[in-house]
């Protein structure tokens, strides 16, 4: 996945150094990726977790848990992609579980991802991205009160008018659209943990039946799981924050963060072969490539 991830910068990459660039060229990188974590492996690691160290044989010791998450497996995954890609934890089958244990499952990988300082979301600059929103909010309120006093005069000089000529004068009344304040997304992904509630992450998805086709969800003798209700999963609320709200973000953290960090790294690896045979001056790097054009 790592190999894969490289391979769309290495498109760009490839591009950027053409002479005359294709017009129109899409961006090919992969803006995000989804760690599922299966709830049956995450209730044997919290059971793990919780035996005596007194009863465990050497089997279990091979398992190294950081919390709820394998730190061989889990955490590995996650910090190698996170280089790359922005990373979302995400809990399947969430039809297999209760309520009360989906909120215990989220808090604690919630939990285990602060233990080893792993922020999902940081890249994307969510906190910086609300207060933009933020200020953009304050003005439009300074133009509400400069408009609000010049109405205020405005009925002030009407109904003096009004009085003038003997006439009822009758205020018209401007009601303004409201702008709506939604909650930072930085604090809700935090404040769920802060607070004991469940946190923003991760997330929980119910996969379709692939014994009904083409029926979305999973039917049961006492209900159908639906991934399209709110209360069953988290699944519109996932498809919403990729595809619409992080959608900006998410596309420019590809191209300035990740896609920057390799195309350094990648033209510090091309620089080490010059430098190492001792001559690193202008003309040399010129006359190299020179070389490398006239021998394609």
């Amino acid at each position: 996945m790592s190999s894969f991830l490289e391979s769309k910068f290495e498109e760009t990459f490839t591009e950027e150094q053409k002479v005359v660039r294709a017009p129109g060229v899409r961006d090919t990188h992969i803006h995000c990726v989804f760690l599922i974590l299966d709830p049956s492996r995450l209730d044997a690691n919290l059971a793990h977790a919780r035996k005596p160290r007194e009863t465990t044989g050497k089997f279990d010791d091979a398992l190294k848990l950081l919390g709820i998450l394998d730190e061989d497996l889990d955490l590995q995954v996650l910090k190698t992609l996170q280089g790359k890609t922005t990373v979302i934890p995400v809990i399947s089958k969430a039809d297999t579980i209760t309520t009360a244990h989906m909120a215990l499952l989220k808090k604690t990988v919630w939990d285990s991802l602060k233990q080893a300082k792993c922020d999902p979301l940081e890249a994307l600059n969510l906190a910086e991205a609300d207060e933009d929103e933020d200020d953009g909010r304050l003005d439009e309120r300074e133009e509400d009160e400069a408009d609000k006093e010049e109405l205020d005069l405005i009925d002030k000089l009407v109904d003096r008018t009004s009085s003038d000529y003997g006439e009822s004068g009758q205020k018209s009344s401007q009601a303004k659209a409201g702008h709506r304040h939604s909650a930072s997304m930085s604090d809700a992904i935090n404040s769920g943990n802060d607070k004991g509630e469940t946190p923003y992450l991760p997330m929980s998805i119910i996969s379709p039946d692939s014994y009904e086709p083409g029926v979305v969800g999973r039917r049961f003798p006492w209900g159908f799981a639906d991934p399209y209700n709110v209360e069953h999963c988290d699944f519109v609320r996932l498809k919403d924050s990729v595809f619409s709200e992080w959608r900006a973000e998410l596309r420019e953290a590809s191209r300035e963060v990740w896609y920057e960090g390799w195309r350094t790294s990648r033209l510090k690896k091309r620089e080490r072969p010059i430098s190492a045979h001792g001559n690193g001056t202008p003309g040399r790097l010129m006359g190299q490539q020179g070389q490398a054009i006239n021998a394609h």
